[in-house]
């Protein structure tokens, strides 16, 4: 795990679980920062899919692993900014080929991970310390 995401997953205090108390384990969750145009079609239920490139990078934090959560951002927002970010149940993904003009002309390989659940409230992820 990089630094990254131990930073983000060190964020994650507890998160409310149907049926049980606040939960203590800190869930996985994978965090994708997005462009203002894909952030507002996928907050407008238009955009289901978000994808990424299928590079050594992304293969390493997406093959294999499981997420309770996908935290999606517009750009890099303060933490206590939440309207700038939406978290979304793990759905998986799907490799596929594709075109578009993100990626370029010509047709690219690409993680498809689903984003199309309802949103959880942010609320419940972000605890405060002790003593704040």
């Amino acid at each position: 795990m990089n630094n990254r995401t131990e930073l983000a997953n060190a964020q994650v205090a507890a998160v409310l679980t149907p049926g049980t108390p606040a939960a203590t384990a800190c869930p996985k969750v994978l965090t994708l920062r997005l462009k203002g145009a894909y952030f507002h079609d996928i907050a407008a239920d238009k955009k289901p899919l978000e994808y990424r490139l299928a590079t050594p990078y992304w293969r390493k934090r997406i093959e294999g692993r499981q997420y309770d959560y996908v935290l999606l951002t517009l750009g890099y927002p303060a933490r206590s900014n939440l309207d700038l970010q939406m978290l979304k149940p793990w759905r998986g993904y799907f490799e596929r080929p594709l075109v578009h003009p993100h990626f370029g002309a010509d047709e690219v390989d690409v993680f498809a991970i689903d984003v199309s659940a309802p949103s959880v409230p942010l609320d419940v992820l972000y605890v405060p310390a002790v003593g704040t």
